[in-house]
């Protein structure tokens, strides 16, 4: 297939099925939770057991053992006994509090972890046929009861404060029931009290951390300009925070300036983090709160304080957790509720956030994601992986309606739906997607190898990391049918194909790979497989970058052009040419047909060679003569081998990569047989910064120019001559043109070189090929 895929635009794709590697996880930081605004949100990340596409997050052990993504941080705070561990206990699926009747029985914050529920989630999961289901989630912290004069260290005032400038948003359980059994710590169930003690311990915690800071700004004598204009912008900030603190208010309802936000975010001020109110009442009082006077008191004070608020019953929490999934629902319904307290909570926490939530689904998974309201596709990549965000190329997306419309991805394709998006699209809530980045971005040079060793360290497009092309080889198609590639030796090349009939046709049926069994037959059919669902067009075949089309052809025509006359002479000539990977035949139209009287065209699938049939009917006059497309063979590289004798050049182009390196050896051997006295390959490929990038979409093998040489060398070929392919965009990999052959160039010493007057006496020699450009090189 001469196609540019996503393999050949030097991307890869990310969203459908990912998978992490723990060992290339980055630490990446987005907008602190320490912020200005209360909107920015912290996303914690560990070098724990990883989840998604290298992206290390939190994992907690659960009954379920599920794997959790990417998750926001909130704090359970709250008098003593107003419900914090209760309603902790029943939400979170690892580890129980030790809820008790007397003050601080949680000393230390229990930390778990909550999967949202998202009925879109398991929809998606479901056509997709996917063997996991990944919901986002809200890591929940159940912080020690506070009471009056914690700020001054009183309870356990200094620790309670510690934990709560850790986490993201405030859940505040406000106790709204009456109950002679529970003791509240003020003696009386009065919620306006209650939200008083504790926002005046934030309020005050946060006037002691600003009159330090002020007290420090005072005493700066610093004489860089810069640090003095942030210092300003510090100390304005901070004085109109303090003004407005001494008024009872939080710090969140101050209107800053951006830069005097910036200027106090390290700051991390209490009363700056959202908060949610969250009224704990009975089961009697669930159906409809609104008649409680205490839930009554808590609306209206949340309204003052532009906070969230929801009602909940940790009791009936505590109780849907012990129910069987499938009697939840009819209990819910029992009370007259339809949701659970945890979906509401969920909701408020989402609004007042500011968050959405986009999908990626496809067969291995299904997965929620969760960004902020107004990120880019960009940036709602970078959440999966920082180098997604860094290579992205552009997003292929879909409405989750639409989505269900069509019933696959390729479906929503094939009926207009889907759509790609760019760099400045703005996710919308409920988008599935899909991210083509460039992943050559990631490839740092590792270290040196060893002399003589071949740089084969690599990735895949999933986030996992190989040590080597032959573990690589090992994990996809089996190590009992694939030797690494400095264990391949040269296979005798078979007999040659039988002739094909008069257009050469190898049978009308799709060519899946029928070489081998197993592992290896699923590789070669996913990549058919995948070239199946794409049209047949210029802008298919260069995966949405048809306008590198000429640039293309220009670069090739250039290259080709002086070895035709190099090898074969400037006299008349019969020249013949094989097109491997032709697709829908753009590269034998667009200048081979301008060099060669006759192309054979070999491409896998099928629907792509009755394009190029369709498209190269008639001949094309080339002065006196007539050139043609011959024939059409329906076959994949590793099950295709030419006429004896046949071919003046046989050009590989953008299809090398569906190869193992066994089979690559292996095509090369028996391709050999095809070429004329002179004949010689041309090999054009995307070219990885060092080692390799597998591409688990199509799977097709980015390789680099030290793993091509290797490879060479095993097929008996040698390096003709080499040049880059420009003007390519810079998104993409690289792409390099080798002219191999068969025999061996000949070198020879060019002499001394002359020694230019008055310079010291050294001797100047210089080695050249002397059949060669310039930019020859000798395997």
């Amino acid at each position: 297939m001469a196609t540019m895929s996503r393999r050949a635009l030097g991307s890869a794709f990310a969203g459908f099925t990912t998978r992490g590697n723990p060992a290339m996880t980055p630490t990446t930081t987005l907008p602190s939770s320490c912020a200005s605004s209360a909107r920015l949100l912290r996303w914690s990340r560990s070098g724990g057991v990883g989840v998604g596409v290298g992206v290390g997050v939190r994992r907690f052990a659960s009954a379920r053992n599920a794997r959790i993504s990417m998750s926001l941080r909130a704090g359970i705070v709250g008098l003593p006994n107003v419900g914090k561990s209760t309603l902790f206990n029943a939400i979170v699926e690892n580890g129980k509090a030790q809820a008790a009747n007397f003050p601080f029985c949680t000393i230390n914050p229990n930390v778990g972890v909550v999967a949202i529920p998202d009925a879109r989630l398991h929809v998606l999961s479901k056509l997709s046929k996917s063997q996991e289901t990944i919901p986002t989630s809200i890591e929940l912290v159940d912080i020690a009861g506070l009471v009056k004069g914690a700020s001054k260290g009183e309870g356990l005032g200094n620790q309670f404060l510690s934990n709560i400038r850790e986490v993201d948003s405030i859940l505040q359980v406000v106790r709204c029931f009456e109950d002679d059994d529970i003791v509240h710590v003020n003696g009386k169930v009065d919620p306006k009290s209650d939200i008083d003690v504790i926002n005046l311990e934030l309020i005050f915690s946060d006037l002691e951390q600003i009159e330090k800071r002020l007290d420090k700004l005072k005493k700066s004598k610093t004489k860089d300009q810069q640090v003095k204009v942030k210092e300003q912008a510090e100390r304005t900030g901070l004085e109109k925070i303090q003004t407005v603190l001494m008024d009872g208010k939080p710090a969140r309802s101050v209107d800053l300036a951006d830069h005097e936000k910036e200027a106090i975010q390290h700051l991390c001020l209490l009363t700056m983090k959202p908060v949610i109110y969250v009224a704990n009442v009975t089961e009697s009082d669930l159906a409809e709160p609104h008649n409680n006077p205490h839930v009554q008191e808590v609306s209206k004070l949340a309204t003052e304080l532009e906070s969230g608020m929801v009602t909940i019953s940790a009791q009936v929490e505590a109780e849907l957790a012990e129910l069987p999934l499938e009697e939840r629902v009819e209990y819910l319904k029992s009370l007259g509720v339809t949701e659970s307290g945890l979906g509401n909570l969920v909701k408020a926490t989402y609004d007042l956030l500011g968050l959405r939530t986009y999908f990626t689904t496809g067969d291995k998974e299904t997965k929620a994601w969760t960004i902020l309201a107004g990120m880019t596709a960009p940036q709602a990549a970078g959440v999966i992986h920082s180098d997604f965000q860094k290579g992205f190329i552009r997003a292929e997306t879909v409405s989750y309606d639409d989505f269900v419309t069509a019933g696959t991805l390729g479906a929503a394709r094939e009926k207009g739906l889907l759509r790609l998006e760019g760099k400045d699209y703005i996710v919308q809530e409920g988008d599935v997607m899909l991210f083509r980045f460039n992943l050559a971005l990631k490839l740092q040079p590792p270290l040196a190898a060893a002399a003589g060793e071949m740089d084969s360290r690599g990735f895949d497009s999933e986030g996992r990391e190989f040590s080597s092309a032959t573990e690589m080889w090992a994990h996809e198609i089996g190590a009992a049918t694939n030797a690494p590639v400095s264990a391949v030796e040269a296979e005798p090349a078979p007999a040659p194909a039988a002739a094909a009939g008069s257009n050469g046709d190898a049978g009308g049926e799709e060519a899946g790979g029928g070489h081998g069994h197993g592992k290896r037959e699923e590789w070669y059919s996913k990549a058919i497989a995948y070239w199946q669902g794409v049209e047949a067009s210029t802008e298919g075949v260069l995966g949405g970058y048809g306008c590198v089309n000429d640039v293309d052809v220009k670069g090739s025509d250039a290259f080709l052009r002086p070895l035709l006359a190099e090898r074969f002479g400037a006299g008349k000539r019969h020249l013949v040419a094989l097109d491997c990977g032709s697709g829908i035949g753009r590269v034998t139209k667009n200048f081979l047909l301008k060099h060669f009287n006759e192309v054979d065209l070999v491409e896998p699938v099928s629907h792509f060679l009755e394009a190029a049939r369709e498209n190269l009917t008639e001949c094309m006059e080339v002065g006196e003569d007539t050139h043609k497309a011959a024939n059409f063979y329906c076959l994949p590289l590793q099950d295709f081998t030419p006429d004896e004798g046949r071919y003046d050049v046989i050009w590989i182009q953008w299809c090398i990569g569906q190869l193992p390196d066994d089979d690559f050896i292996s095509f090369f051997n028996r391709a050999k047989i095809g070429l004329k006295p002179n004949g010689f390959f041309v090999l054009k490929e995307n070219i990885a910064r060092n080692g390799f990038v597998l591409d688990k979409e199509d799977n097709s093998v980015t390789r680099s120019d030290a793993y091509f040489k290797e490879l060479f060398k095993k097929c008996g070929l040698y390096i003709h001559s080499f040049k880059d392919q420009n003007d390519l965009p810079k998104e993409l990999f690289a792409v390099k043109m080798y002219a191999l052959v068969t025999d061996k160039p000949k070198i020879r010493n060019n002499g001394k070189r002359r020694r230019p007057k008055n310079s010291p006496h050294v001797i100047w020699t210089e080695v050249r090929n002397v059949s060669a450009p310039d930019n020859s090189f000798q395997a």
